[in-house]
């Protein structure tokens, strides 16, 4: 019996050893361990709570990228606005986690750069396609992407031409089973995340004009607002018609702005960008095109009213991500 309690206690002081506690604690000492951890777990959860209330761990507040690091959409809480370069054409990409809307759609040979764009972003599914007016630098590759693509609603301009590329889009979204319609000022298109409304379609503007001014004038004008964060997009609108909009009281007032007709000097007026006080201001266009797109004025214009200038080919395909509140601006660098 004797050799036996010297085998316990020798087990016994072994497991002390490695545990730093007796194995066979009494009550008392396993009551004071616990009462101990949780003074420390209600410690920690004290400072966590302080710590919350004085505005988070780490980044904060800020625009133009200055406030830390934004979610992406794949992430959740977030949205990108990508303004792909297409050259002298135009062609937006509006994404959160649990949507998509393609607004215009370049030329009809930019579809495998604007396919590639979308596969790469994982997009699918589409819960609109805009065109915001009917001109084949922003219908051009429309058919294509809406026979590879599953597209909820196919939104056309109230005013078309009897042009190849128009009737092909149409004919695709036949072909597909897509609904196709247009849309009237006023309305809102259902979207997850934000809020997409149609602020004019240009039928109100005079016309006396060329056929390809009444088309520009008819451009859907459209605004997309994400919490405190809004964006506006302006298809190839041109002075005539912002100058209506002003007078119609619209509310175009937005953080960023998509530059109508790729900053042609025959759009964007003061009187225009002082109603919209961008602080951003993205212009697609085509590097060394042939129409001396965008005009210095033009740009000079958006610089003077504090406005950031971004261009499609100086810097490639723009990505304005926001959460909200806070806005960063990111580009591939270009070609």
């Amino acid at each position: 019996m004797a050799k036996k309690k010297t085998k316990t206690k020798t087990a016994r002081a072994k497991k002390t050893r490695r545990y730093g506690v007796r194995y066979a604690a009494d009550g008392d000492t396993l009551k004071g361990t616990l009462l101990g951890l949780a003074i420390v777990i209600a410690f920690v959860a004290a400072i966590a709570g302080v710590i919350w209330l004085c505005g988070g761990f780490g980044g904060g507040e800020g625009e133009g990228g200055s406030g830390g690091s934004i979610a992406s959409p794949d992430e959740g809480g977030a949205v990108s606005v990508h303004f792909i370069d297409v050259g002298n054409a135009d062609c937006a990409l509006i994404e959160c986690a649990d949507g998509a809307i393609l607004i215009d759609a370049g030329e009809y040979d930019d579809f495998q750069k604007i396919a590639a764009y979308l596969n790469e972003r994982g997009v699918e599914r589409l819960n609109y396609v805009i065109a915001t007016h009917a001109h084949g630098d922003h219908m051009g590759a429309m058919d294509d992407v809406i026979l590879k693509y599953k597209v909820d609603e196919l939104i056309i301009p109230t005013k078309a031409v009897n042009e190849k590329f128009y009737n092909d889009v149409i004919k695709a979204a036949r072909n597909r089973g897509v609904l196709y319609r247009t849309a009237a000022p006023g309305e809102t298109l259902a979207f997850p995340t934000g809020k997409l409304v149609v602020l004019d379609d240009g039928c109100d503007t005079s016309v006396d004009e060329s056929e390809s001014e009444e088309l520009n004038n008819n451009s859907y004008v459209l605004k997309f607002t994400y919490g405190e964060t809004s964006f506006l997009f302006t298809g190839d609108a041109e002075r005539k018609y912002e100058n209506e909009m002003l007078d119609k009281g619209e509310d175009v007032d937005a953080d960023v702005l998509k530059v109508s007709h790729h900053g042609s000097n025959d759009a964007t007026c003061n009187d225009f960008i002082k109603a919209v006080t961008p602080k951003y201001a993205v212009i697609p266009v085509g590097r060394d095109n042939s129409y001396g797109h965008p005009s210095k004025k033009t740009v000079s214009r958006l610089t003077n009213a504090g406005a950031e200038v971004y261009r499609t080919d100086e810097l490639g395909d723009i990505v304005v991500t926001t959460d909200g509140k806070n806005i960063s601006v990111t580009c591939d660098g270009g070609n």
